[in-house]
């Protein structure tokens, strides 16, 4: 199965960067420890790897996958997903707002001097979208080998491409934009995280990652909602809104757009048939027992991404349950408006 995004076929674009050593990243632990991490090719296959580069010693790649027991989840052990700007936080509960001024970006967006800035990697694509230029990134810590784009508004100035500082937020147009460039992909899941929904960065961006087996959310019941265009969603203890692949962005944008003004957190989740809106709860942003890893959009749709070894081994489908279910923010609550009952 092919990545197609807006006409553009990115396996193979992800594929030759993989080959040219581009998906890879330098990271310092808190031991000061040097770590290179990132995905190479062997046997023709992407893999992952990593190596101390203080040590010059190689390291096995923390890894591994597996389905949990009746239940469409799968779960993702990734110990490399705590070395990513931002870190893993360190308690439970609502987490400190990062702060929206260009300056303090984590993107490093106006200064190509951090060794992490965005500006210092090469777009993978660059597609022209009704209302903006949209360069799509290598992930810096990718939880899909096959491909992790961020996607993220850009202008080209001259022979330059510079990044305008927006903070993580939807206008209509950005969502127009969003809603054309799924429409036109293939083989591909996009999401965004609201700040305290899973956002560790405070500048526009979607993402995107490989799409190649139906998840959980794609097969979650719905029931008819108080309005038209959209159904309630009922997903193994979470609750949200479920909209068609081509349904008006107007539509989709008053509901999306009730919850910014509210200023509840939630997570957009773009993937076959289906648009899902979920409200969450703020001050569940993190909690216990997934032992300090955020619970963010790939998690509701029903693969979780953990750092730590012991939540990959033990989590199973009553945790799961009381997980989705304590993190969302009921419809009745959030959007009384849609609710029918």
């Amino acid at each position: 199965m092919k990545i197609i995004a807006a006409g553009q076929n990115l396996s193979d674009t992800w594929r030759s960067a993989v080959q040219a050593g581009k998906i890879v990243n330098l990271f310092e632990t808190l031991q000061k420890q040097r770590i290179e991490f990132g995905l190479t090719i062997q046997n023709g296959d992407i893999v992952y790897y990593a190596k101390n580069v203080t040590t010059g010693a190689p390291m096995a790649a923390a890894v591994e996958e597996r389905v949990i027991d009746g239940t469409a989840f799968r779960v993702q052990y990734n110990g490399y997903r705590a070395l990513r700007p931002g870190g893993n936080p360190a308690s439970s509960g609502r987490q400190p707002t990062i702060p929206g001024e260009a300056e303090r970006c984590r993107f490093y967006c106006q200064d190509p001097q951090q060794p992490l800035s965005i500006l210092r990697r090469d777009p993978l694509a660059e597609v022209a979208l009704k209302h903006h230029r949209w360069n799509a990134y290598a992930s810096v810590t990718p939880f899909e080998k096959e491909g992790h784009f961020l996607w993220i508004p850009a202008m080209v100035d001259g022979a330059r491409r510079t990044l305008p500082h927006f903070p993580q937020e939807f206008s209509r147009e950005m969502l127009e934009d969003t809603l054309r460039l799924f429409r036109s992909s293939e083989s591909m899941l996009f999401f965004f995280n609201s700040l305290h929904a899973g956002a560790t960065v405070n500048h526009i961006h979607l993402q995107s990652v490989f799409h190649g087996a139906r998840l959980a959310i794609e097969e979650a019941p719905t029931f008819p909602s108080k309005k038209s265009g959209c159904r309630l969603l009922k997903h193994d203890g979470a609750e949200g809104l479920v909209f068609e692949r081509d349904e008006n962005a107007g539509i989709l944008f008053s509901a999306l757009d009730r919850l910014q003004s509210d200023r509840l957190p939630f997570n957009l989740i773009l993937v076959g048939d289906r648009i899902c809106l979920i409200p969450r709860r703020a001050d569940q942003e993190v909690v216990p027992e997934f032992r300090g890893g955020v619970v963010a959009s790939m998690e509701l749709a029903g693969k979780i991404v953990t750092s730590d070894r012991d939540v990959f081994e033990t989590i199973n489908r009553d945790s799961i349950w009381r997980v989705l279910d304590k993190v969302t923010l009921p419809v009745k609550q959030a959007l009384p408006e849609y609710d029918p009952s």
